[in-house]
């Protein structure tokens, strides 16, 4: 069996998945274990549907509170933060806590996650997250997600 022909029979498989949200393209990955990755594709919108999680892969720097913008979330989806874990943390912050979003406080109680490549569900309603590292949260490393 060729190549090429492997690929003409897979192909729609990833298709079904990509349709369903569990394919991201723009970085290409999988939500299952795979053998191999497609290429990702840019620009190419995929529904996102209740029930059905997505995963959205965010480059954790600065100037990122915009990110969200222009994108649905539901309870469930996982965001997956990507960063350099010398420089950058991700504290996520209680719903009920705005405050300490607004004021970039880190209490003791709040949960911080350092390994560089953090993946958390959001619950349903806002999810507040921003870095701890001194200075960062202050300088724009902090985003609200709202699900819907």
């Amino acid at each position: 069996m060729t190549i090429g022909f492997q690929l003409f029979m897979v192909l729609p498989f990833f298709m079904a998945l990509s349709f369903f949200g569990m394919y991201e393209a723009r970085a290409g990955r999988l939500l299952m274990n795979a053998p191999f990755q497609l290429p990702a594709i840019p620009n190419f919108p995929f529904p996102s549907f209740p029930g059905i999680p997505v995963v959205y892969y965010v480059d954790w720097d600065f100037n990122i509170k915009d990110w969200p913008s222009g994108k649905t979330f539901h309870a469930g989806d996982i965001i997956v933060f990507n960063y350099n874990r010398n420089l950058h943390n991700v504290v996520t912050i209680n719903e009920t806590k705005y405050e300490d979003y607004l004021n970039c406080v880190v209490s003791d109680k709040a949960k911080v996650l350092s390994t560089g490549n953090d993946a958390i569900t959001l619950q349903n309603g806002v999810n507040y997250f921003i870095c701890g590292t001194m200075g960062h949260c202050t300088a724009g490393m902090q985003i609200a997600i709202v699900t819907t």
